[in-house]
């Protein structure tokens, strides 16, 4: 049944994926390929930047937008995290992963 539901998304968001920029000024910069799921990838983005500039308690600078490969991989982590609680209204987060057993019975739509 998954394979039904992920048939119903564009060539584009098959192939997306959480990519940094890697030009010296834009390395807090997620990359969209090929006009995929704009909309997710711009929530992402600005908790993302949120996490960057203000998860601690020192006045934001430019520096925090130059993140290492260590950093930016946290603060995507945490940007993912925070979005799944928000969705799940701080009480439960659900996440899909890739297995042999499907969980959709009636429906092709996610």
């Amino acid at each position: 049944m998954l394979s039904l539901a992920l048939k119903s998304f564009s060539s584009e968001w098959h192939y997306q994926s959480f990519t940094f920029c890697d030009l010296p000024k834009l390395k807090y910069g997620l990359v969209q390929k090929r006009g995929g799921p704009c909309g997710i990838m711009a929530s992402v983005q600005a908790c993302l930047l949120q996490e960057l500039l203000f998860a601690n308690k020192h006045k934001p600078t430019l520096r925090y937008l130059e993140p290492n490969r260590e950093e930016r991989s946290r603060v995507l982590a945490s940007a993912l995290s925070t979005i799944l609680w928000i969705c799940g209204s701080d009480r439960k987060a659900v996440v899909m992963l890739p297995g042999m057993q499907a969980y959709f019975t009636n429906s092709n739509k996610i």
